[in-house]
């Protein structure tokens, strides 16, 4: 193994543990009094605000006594779980980059002496919006497959075991369907041509939305990225299947759009084009109970002051 390579795979887990508890201390310990303020479902029952968010917590670290107080807020196997997937995530790292770095790979790590400096900067930035894109078309279809009733039911079912997500949820997820994400997520480097660069943009934009997707926290860049979008996906389901921006869900119609006010009346209108997919494909395969819980979460996502809900399209 090529020692940037092992550095690689020491510094996903790094990175992944050190900012999951900075987002945990920041927010759901010193801002535990505002959390309406931040927090994209406030009225959870499972939060980790105040006390519990001040017990330090990783992964492989939940067994011991002091992290009884966190271990108490999930589920029995997170911290085997989530180590496993931590450890699979590194691995997956460090041998992408080991193969980067013996020439096992598309990228190339050099820039052609007679490019410009606009010229590197342009072509890296492209590069890195093209596998950015790639990776959103695959990783949409392959999260389509995972909610079909056998694969939700076999694999990804653990994943949605939190409602609302809060660091360090992100990890509770099957193994196995873990290891079909890192073949997504890993394959651009032997698949596309691509200056080193580039790949590091990319897998910064993947590693830091991954980790805020499931913080809990309200994050936002207009237009572009919304940390509730996933939370959303988490809450009712079958909506927002994107990751981590949005544009396919918009083209595919199963973006859920935040219930608006109508001026002067006493009513809210769910401009939602996914709510069709609870009837056609979303709900298909659960059981009656299940049903009942994925609507109700929906109707009281949407309702209105006087409990009026009305659907806009």
């Amino acid at each position: 193994m090529h020692p940037v390579g092992w550095a690689a795979g020491a510094g996903i887990a790094i990175f992944y543990c050190v900012f999951s508890a900075s987002l945990q201390f920041l927010f759901y310990y010193r801002k535990a009094a505002s959390a309406a303020s931040w927090k994209t479902q406030s009225g959870s029952g499972r939060s980790r605000l105040g006390g519990a968010a001040a017990v330090p917590w990783l992964p492989a670290l939940d067994a011991l006594r002091f992290a009884a107080d966190a271990r108490a807020k999930r589920q029995p196997w997170h911290w085997l779980l989530s180590s496993v997937n931590l450890a699979l995530a590194s691995a997956a790292a460090a041998l992408t980059v080991d193969a980067i770095a013996t020439g096992r790979s598309r990228v190339y790590l050099d820039w052609p002496a007679d490019w410009s400096t606009a010229r590197c900067v342009g072509t890296a930035a492209g590069h890195a919006l093209f596998i950015i894109c790639l990776h959103q078309l695959q990783e949409y279809w392959w999260h389509r497959l995972m909610h079909l009733p056998w694969f939700y039911k076999t694999f990804h079912k653990l994943h949605h075991a939190y409602k609302s997500p809060e660091p360090f949820d992100d990890m509770y997820i099957n193994p196995l369907e873990a290891v079909g994400y890192y073949i997504i997520l890993y394959s651009p480097p032997f698949t596309i041509r691509m200056h080193w660069t580039a790949f590091a943009v990319y897998m910064a934009v993947m590693g830091t939305a991954g980790v805020l997707d499931h913080s809990g926290i309200r994050l936002c860049i207009p237009g572009l990225y919304t940390t509730v979008d996933h939370d959303r996906h988490h809450q009712l389901f079958n909506v927002n299947y994107a990751f981590p921006f949005p544009w396919l869900d918009w083209l595919h119609g199963t973006a859920w759009t935040e219930p608006k006010e109508i001026p002067g009346e006493n009513r809210i209108v769910v401009a939602a084009p996914s709510r069709g997919r609870f009837r056609r494909g979303g709900l298909r395969g659960q059981s009656p109970a299940r049903r009942r819980s994925t609507a109700s979460q929906s109707r009281r996502a949407a309702v209105g002051p006087a409990g009026s809900v009305s659907s806009g399209r």
